[in-house]
């Protein structure tokens, strides 16, 4: 997901979350960084969507050379190409 469309999302979660705020009032009680924050650490465990973005990216990248025989393997290997890059596929 773009960077933009992450922060698009984000922006109406906080809009959501804070929906009851005079117009004009910038003020929040709670930070978005602490409310993205796990319960165990004190917030409403939502979690950030940029970092669950990076991290299904990496799941991706990881999954890859395994499965070579999946739909989405065979896609991207064919819109793309397959440049060696160590990884012995």
């Amino acid at each position: 997901m773009p960077i933009g469309v992450a922060a698009k999302v984000e922006q109406l979660m906080r809009n959501f979350l804070w929906e009851g705020l005079e117009e004009g009032k910038d003020s929040h009680l709670v930070r978005w960084e602490r409310v993205t924050k796990s319960k165990e650490e004190g917030g409403l465990g939502i979690g950030s969507l940029r970092e669950r973005n990076e991290a299904l990216r990496a799941k991706w990248l990881w999954r890859f050379p395994l499965e070579t025989n999946s739909l989405w393997h065979r896609i991207i290997k064919s819109k793309y190409g397959i440049d060696s890059n160590g990884w012995g596929y």
